[in-house]
């Protein structure tokens, strides 16, 4: 059966030139001399599609080909060649034609998309923007977006962007909560505590309870860094006044917490450092952790406040386990008596 040129291929319009119109006439009627002799319909029928469609393309001629913008000559042969070999039933030569058109293909690709960047970035450099989105408009894929269906918590598809939307809210909601519980479990290094978003209340914040405060709206609450500082100073501040203790200015109290934080940071980034010198810092650094996070005021002891505030406040400062705000324990009752 033959397989050529179809009459897609070729350009019928040239017909409307009388001239042409009369040579392809001529041309047909001269190659229909041989039909007579033939009596098999098939072999009819090929033998008319072929000689018609020969005279058409020596006479009108063929469509110019399209390249799609990048496709070389040397490609298109290629690609002739593996149809041919694929028609021809020759699959091991077809495989083979196959690849070859792929690996030059994706080489005419690359040149042109090299080509159109390189006209780009000529244009910009040359302040002539209309070449340029012309050229950034061909490198835009044509191809629309397609939105898939996908399915709530409770297994039904939704299609439409609002509930999709409204589903992957939810989601994301959902994971980041998942992750905060996650993260606030972690084990902070050099604490070997998580992160903690209150005191236990019963004693005054020691320093690593509220370096646990500040990791926390930092880290996991993704407060930044002074509003952090902020929310700490508050909890902390809330805790000293109800132990009814004078304290230092709200400002003052914040850059202490972010110096504890800076100091804690510093530690951080050389943790993998074995050296002596870093072993000692971080060991001396890390028995401060249990000192009291003193935020008094500097005459708190010369203040107009009940005597027991007093004791509690040296007492705290010299063990914070000692006692609680619901008064000292029994070894400082026994010190108060022996002394008056």
């Amino acid at each position: 059966m033959y397989r050529g040129s179809s009459w897609s291929e070729l350009t019928p319009e040239k017909l409307k030139d009388l001239t042409c119109a009369h040579e392809y006439a001529v041309a047909v009627s001269n190659r229909f001399d041989v039909l007579g002799a033939l009596e098999d319909p098939v072999e009819l029928w090929d033998t008319f599609k072929r000689e018609t469609l020969q005279a058409a393309k020596e006479c009108i001629g063929e469509r110019p080909r399209s390249r799609r913008g990048f496709v070389s000559t040397e490609t298109l042969e290629k690609i002739d060649e593996s149809r041919a070999a694929r028609l021809a039933g020759n699959q091991d030569q077809h495989r083979a034609l196959s690849r070859r058109t792929r690996t030059l293909l994706w080489r005419d690709k690359e040149r042109y998309v090299r080509s159109l960047a390189e006209d780009v970035e000529g244009h910009l450099n040359a302040n002539d923007l209309r070449p340029t989105y012309r050229a950034l408009k061909k490198l835009r894929s044509k191809s629309p977006s397609r939105a898939s269906a996908i399915r709530t918590a409770d297994g039904r598809l939704v299609s439409d962007m609002d509930g999709q939307m409204a589903r992957w809210a939810e989601y994301f909601g959902q994971s980041n909560v998942m992750a905060c519980e996650r993260r606030s479990t972690d084990v902070v290094w050099l604490l070997e505590k998580s992160p903690t978003s209150s005191f236990p209340g019963n004693r005054l914040p020691s320093r690593g309870e509220v370096l646990q405060m500040i990791l926390f709206h930092h880290k996991i609450q993704k407060e930044v860094l002074f509003a952090a500082a902020a929310s700490t100073a508050e909890k902390v501040l809330e805790v000293w006044r109800r132990a009814n203790i004078p304290t230092s200015d709200v400002s003052w109290v914040k850059k202490k917490i972010l110096k504890l934080y800076e100091e804690y940071g510093a530690l951080a980034k050389s943790k993998s450092r074995k050296t002596e010198t870093e072993e000692m810092k971080r060991c001396i650094f890390r028995d401060s952790l249990e000192d009291i996070f003193d935020i008094a005021h500097s005459k708190a002891m010369e203040a107009k406040i009940p005597e027991e505030d007093k004791a509690f406040l040296e007492a705290q400062r010299e063990d914070r386990q000692s006692c609680s705000m619901s008064g000292v324990d029994e070894k400082l009752k026994r010190a108060t008596g022996e002394a008056t």
